[in-house]
């Protein structure tokens, strides 16, 4: 049994707050992970990556992924607060690329 990760769970008052490129391709990379693991099919691989893509607010991006393994986008958003990160992290977490990291 895991223990459960602080704030994992979508919070209501944060689905307005508007997100990125980093949090849209974030996603773009938990669909697709699991897209390889079988748990979507392509039809549904394609509907979801466009709405990612196009996603506006947290609240877009967590529909997305509510019914998948990872639970929810707000836990697997990266934060930019590398201790916040570390407890975020999903089983489907994609590693930072060292471009990503901060001087």
């Amino acid at each position: 049994m895991t223990t459960p990760q602080p704030n994992s769970k979508p919070r209501p008052e944060h689905a307005d707050v508007r997100v990125g490129d980093k949090e849209r391709t974030h996603v773009l990379e938990l669909l697709s992970a699991h897209f390889a693991d079988g748990y979507i099919d392509v039809h549904e691989f394609e509907e979801r990556t466009g709405h990612a893509a196009t996603a506006r607010t947290r609240g877009d991006l967590d529909s997305l992924l509510k019914d998948l393994p990872s639970g929810n986008s707000l836990a697997a958003v990266p934060s930019l607060d590398p201790e916040v990160q570390e407890q975020q992290k999903s089983p489907h977490a994609v590693a930072p690329k060292s471009s990503d990291r901060e001087l």
